[in-house]
């Protein structure tokens, strides 16, 4: 067997999932390797960041590389309240109250050997956050109506979109919630501090749906600051797929978006900037010049996964051009 064959063998092997977080930004590679290390521990995750910046996202992602298989369990922390939170979290027996006809299991034995992914943690109230802590410190707990001690075992990863440190001072936050949240914390930093991972991302959000953007509506995109983050950006993503009956994306279905008309008056279809077609398939190229058409290294150098290297290059029509570059090296 000879080299390129197990060249070939070894790109076969397990992608993991966190490299599903796109981007090609040294902020975005940070992010990936933040999840792998927190993929293969059981600690306390806290994943902070602005409304938008894909929290939910990672956090499912470090589940798939860690938990692969098992529960992923959300809870929308601003959703609970203060009489029912009790059931929801830890379930009761039949007959516990008027309404309890039925016995009900919980979130948390629900995601027994799983994830529990507390969303917007500190939109809980001062009483859930008491009753959160039981989780947290892993003690056994009774359904309500119960006598039986139960016991699990559960990841959690909880995400804020809030200063904690702020709300502990105004005492709207347990401290000592908080010291338990801030075992693996990190910050998702917004997508105008990362602006290079734009092309990507419309890229994905694309789907197939339309082959590009237009140069000005590109050069708008690339503007914007997306207060919204990721998640504005996909929903103007969308809409413009939706309004647009061309396979190309122009201004007429960006105009559609309030949030970003301002932008438009200063920007012309005249613009003489490359189609995001070509940003993406020039980058490419560069990539596979600088790894010698390997694809395990071109993957590394553009952080993203080995298969999704091998799918670009199939979109791009670089078969032949790969080949080129490995025959330059082997020989």
């Amino acid at each position: 067997m000879d080299g390129h064959e197990n060249q070939e063998i070894v790109l076969r092997q397990h992608v993991s999932p966190v490299q599903r977080f796109v981007g090609v930004s040294k902020v975005a590679q940070e992010i990936r390797e933040f999840a792998e290390q927190a993929a293969r521990s059981d600690l306390t995750v806290l994943l902070r960041g602005e409304t938008g910046v894909g929290k939910d996202h990672l956090a499912e992602l470090i589940h798939q590389a860690g938990h692969n298989g098992k529960p992923f369990v959300v809870v929308d922390c601003g959703a609970l309240t203060e009489t029912l939170s009790e059931t929801e979290l830890f379930g009761h027996t039949r007959g516990a109250f008027t309404d309890a006809r039925e016995e009900r299991v919980g979130l948390v034995k629900v995601a027994e050997d799983g994830t529990l992914f507390f969303n917007e943690v500190a939109n809980m109230s001062l009483g859930l956050q008491a009753k959160f802590l039981r989780i947290l410190d892993k003690r056994p707990f009774r359904a309500v109506g119960g006598r039986a001690e139960i016991q699990v075992r559960t990841r959690i990863i909880a995400a804020t979109n809030a200063n904690l440190e702020e709300a502990v001072k105004k005492r709207t936050f347990r401290l000592d919630l908080f010291y338990r949240l801030n075992v693996l914390s990190f910050s998702i930093a917004p997508l105008r501090d990362r602006k290079e991972d734009i092309p990507e991302l419309i890229s994905v959000f694309l789907n197939g749906n339309a082959e590009r953007l237009s140069p000005a509506a590109l050069a708008v995109m690339m503007e914007y600051d997306w207060p919204g983050n990721v998640r504005e950006l996909m929903n103007v993503v969308q809409r413009a797929v939706f309004m647009s009956r061309e396979r190309e994306i122009g201004l007429e279905q960006i105009k559609q978006v309030k949030q970003i008309k301002l932008h438009l008056t200063s920007t012309t279809d005249s613009l003489s900037l490359p189609t995001l077609y070509m940003l993406e398939q020039k980058y490419l190229r560069d990539v596979l010049k600088a790894s010698k058409g390997v694809i395990k290294i071109a993957a590394e150098i553009a952080g993203t996964g080995r298969q999704t290297m091998y799918n670009k290059i199939k979109r791009f029509g670089l078969e032949e051009f790969v080949d080129r570059l490995r025959e330059e090296f082997f020989d």
